[in-house]
């Protein structure tokens, strides 16, 4: 059974680092087959998937490789309300 017949790893891989380790011939430790990466939501993660006996890892970039084009979340706390200057 190939696990991206039901597309749970048919996303592509977005990240450089990703890119260049896909061209790299990696092994499943379990059954010695090659395995390859898959996207998934977050450009920072890939799985590594072996299509033959179904093992996979979830594999996460380093921060110096990390997708720098993605705006990091951010959010301000604003405190609303009157503020009372002291008076002398």
């Amino acid at each position: 059974m190939r696990l991206s017949q039901d597309g749970l790893f048919d996303r592509p891989v977005t990240n450089p680092y990703f890119r260049s380790m896909a061209r790299q011939v990696r092994l499943c430790p379990r059954c010695g087959h090659k395995t390859r990466l898959a996207g998934t939501l977050n450009p920072d993660a890939a799985y590594e998937v072996c299509d033959d006996c179904g093992l996979f890892t979830t594999l996460v970039a380093p921060d110096w490789a990390s997708n720098k084009s993605q705006p990091k979340p951010t959010f301000t706390v604003v405190e609303g309300g009157r503020i009372d200057e002291p008076t002398d």
